[in-house]
């Protein structure tokens, strides 16, 4: 018994030795990366794995490319601590996950299919004989990002006039500290503790925060905060569409539920998703209940201040 202990501790005490020698680390991303492009069926690479008392793992230099062979995701890091990993359920639950330098790729091609969908089409199980759905389920008690981008491009979408072009986004300078991170199937929910980023048109953000629910028919944030160089929001949001592709056309197919904390708002962020305000630096205060589309908007309980301190109230 006691000879089978020592055993035990001697092995623990030299693997985790071996798995400090760079080499081993080297050929362990290498190997990793290896199943990985098999299985999605396109190329994966790491440059390195870190693993620190087997809960703790860091991949340097991580990317993989999407079966057109262009880049899908890339991280100069990830750090993360591993509480569960459910391979056959597809059910992954970390304690902290840290995303150094990654970027996401996206795009619609011109078959109608998104660039991600092969490894949708990975992690999706069988509901009946024809249909298959995407099932992944990720947690993560506190996701951190550190100067990541996004972009996504539609190559089926028309042009669209206002300046922040949903059909061709790219976001980069993205900071985050978020908690209490849930992905599950094509729904995603968070506390934003602070969040940061800018888009390629000029539009900027400089904090966001709020309890966030995304699903296929909206937006939801409690508790909201949002704050730009001009503009100051504060409130319970909720955006609701048909589908993503709705925000092409911002003005006339995004419906808001929103009741709004005494913000300070200027024309020159609305005018990033409405051209006619494109430029107006006009701001004012607003606060109440607005339902509707921007085209078709309707208010109850609404104060709206101007600078000139007139006031108007209705509903």
């Amino acid at each position: 018994m006691i000879y089978g202990i020592a055993f035990l501790v001697v092995f623990f005490l030299v693997s985790i030795t071996v798995l400090n020698f760079s080499a081993v680390q080297t050929f362990l991303g290498q190997w990793a990366a290896s199943r990985m492009s098999k299985s999605l069926e396109t190329e994966v690479r790491i440059d390195k794995i870190d693993i620190d008392f087997f809960n703790k793992v860091s991949l340097n230099g991580f990317i993989t490319y999407d079966q057109q062979g262009d880049t899908l995701m890339y991280a100069k890091s990830v750090d993360l601590s591993i509480l569960q990993l459910g391979w056959r359920n597809n059910s992954y639950r970390f304690g902290d996950l840290v995303l150094d330098g990654a970027s996401f790729n996206l795009s619609k091609l011109e078959s109608g299919e998104s660039n991600f969908q092969f490894i949708q089409s990975y992690f999706a199980v069988e509901k009946t004989d024809t249909l298959r759905q995407f099932n992944l389920r990720l947690s993560a008690n506190n996701l951190e990002l550190k100067n990541c981008a996004f972009s996504f491009k539609n190559h089926t979408g028309s042009d669209e006039p206002q300046a922040l072009k949903f059909n061709d986004l790219m976001i980069s300078g993205i900071n985050g500290d978020i908690s209490d991170f849930k992905l599950r199937d094509d729904s995603m929910s968070a506390a934003l503790n602070s969040f940061a980023f800018r888009e390629k048109s000029g539009f900027s953000v400089g904090k966001i925060k709020g309890d966030f629910k995304i699903g296929p028919a909206g937006i939801w944030a409690d508790a909201f905060e949002l704050h730009t160089p001009s503009s100051n929001l504060r409130g319970d949001i909720a955006l609701r569409h048909d589908e993503w592709s709705d925000y092409a056309d911002f003005v006339n197919k995004i419906d808001w539920n929103s009741d709004f904390k005494r913000s300070e708002i200027s024309l020159a962020d609305i005018g990033y998703f409405a051209p006619a305000l494109f430029g107006k630096q006009i701001p004012f205060s607003l606060s109440g209940n607005i339902t509707g589309t921007i085209a078709d908007l309707k208010g109850r309980n609404v104060v709206l201040r101007a600078t000139d301190q007139s006031v108007l109230r209705g509903n």
